[in-house]
């Protein structure tokens, strides 16, 4: 187990943000079908797989480590803006990294073997981090763009429940309203400080739609919660005897 000590100063520059460079690189470690992990990512890796023409996929491969659990540190540089960084601010801070340190962290995937032909020519080549960096901008492009607004959507819908949750200093619901209507409902009462559609709870809650969908059906015929439809999206609220179930009220 991990312990991480925390002054006030390490508090003050924490923060949730949304980075479309850092989900591109992460979403490295299941691209490759040798070290291929989440399987609900199984649709989006053939989709990849499509369009491996279209971006330098042996490359891109090769910057993921032989065990498959390490990338080079580089590729995820931190922003010092303060503002959510675009796919080319943070990738421009990619580019700027120094050719030695490209090089060094590059090696590091061999994990002490021989490197791959691929990376060992990635390696030696004269400009290895501007040919990084092109083939992770084609990559993004035609692996990770199309499926982007989705994407941001859920990692918005993360970023909201985390930090309500941050600064309410109290994770789910209380014991007492857990006993009353279940866990799983509890929690999901509380997720509901605002409107919400179903595949933002789940996503907030770790859970599948499914579940949330079942919840909510409870909720429903109990007077907990109520539905409108805007547009494509049905969201789901409190209704009043939802918000005096949080007050811990009659």
């Amino acid at each position: 187990m991990l312990t991480y000590l925390l002054d006030v100063g390490d508090l003050a520059d924490a923060r949730f943000v949304v980075s479309p460079l850092n989900e591109t690189v992460l979403s490295l470690f299941h691209l490759n079908h040798v070290h291929a992990s989440a399987p609900h990512l199984a649709g989006w890796r053939r989709e990849a797989d499509t369009r491996r023409d279209r971006y330098d996929r042996g490359l891109i491969d090769a910057l993921v480590s032989r065990s498959g659990h390490q990338i080079p540190d580089f590729l995820t540089p931190a922003m010092t803006a303060r503002t959510r960084p675009s796919f080319d601010a943070h990738l421009e801070l990619v580019a700027a990294t120094g050719a030695d340190v490209a090089r060094a962290e590059l090696l590091e995937l061999a994990e002490g073997e021989a490197p791959s032909a691929q990376l060992h020519t990635l390696i030696e080549h004269a400009d290895p981090v501007g040919t990084v960096v092109e083939a992770l901008d084609g990559y993004h492009r035609s692996a990770i763009a199309p499926l982007w607004p989705v994407i941001e959507r859920i990692l918005e819908s993360d970023v909201t429940f985390r930090g309500r949750e941050l600064a309410n200093g109290v994770p789910g619901a209380d014991d007492a309203l857990r006993r009353l209507i279940g866990v799983a409902k509890a929690d999901l009462l509380v997720a509901l400080t605002e409107p919400a559609a179903v595949v933002d709870l789940a996503a907030a809650l770790g859970v599948s739609p499914s579940a949330v969908s079942q919840s909510l059906k409870v909720l429903g015929a109990n007077g907990i919660v109520e539905s409108s439809r805007y547009g494509r999206r049905v969201l789901y609220r409190r209704t009043a005897l939802g918000e005096a179930l949080m007050r811990g009220e009659g």
